[in-house]
């Protein structure tokens, strides 16, 4: 079963959450694996990434740095704003002949404003 998930307008082919870390409004952090037999979906969410580097702030506030997209991030009925993709992983195609792409994403939280 497929999450619903949304990182600004775009969807995210997300079929489950590998890892999530929140530590009340502080710290936000959540990867997710996508599944789809689409690779522009893929490649649309790549285009929004750029490097990142994740700061903790003495306040214990988390500071993105990145060139990448901000955005909204909805999942599974939350929303987090100021988020941004922290990594993305190569697409795979799998190995079955459904033409699946795999690939996994990691979103975080700018909460430093």
């Amino acid at each position: 079963m497929t999450l619903p998930c949304t990182f600004g307008s775009t969807a995210v082919p997300t079929r489950l959450v590998r890892n999530m870390r929140v530590i009340g409004s502080y710290e936000y952090e959540v990867e997710v694996e996508c599944a789809t037999k689409t690779f522009s979906d893929y490649t649309t969410l790549a285009a929004m990434a750029a490097p990142c580097s994740v700061t903790r702030l003495l306040s214990g506030k988390m500071k993105v740095t990145t060139a990448g997209t901000s955005g909204t991030l909805v999942l599974n009925g939350t929303t987090k704003t100021n988020c941004y993709i922290k990594d993305i992983s190569a697409a795979e195609a799998d190995g079955s002949q459904l033409g699946l792409w795999l690939f996994s994403i990691t979103f975080v939280q700018d909460t430093s404003t």
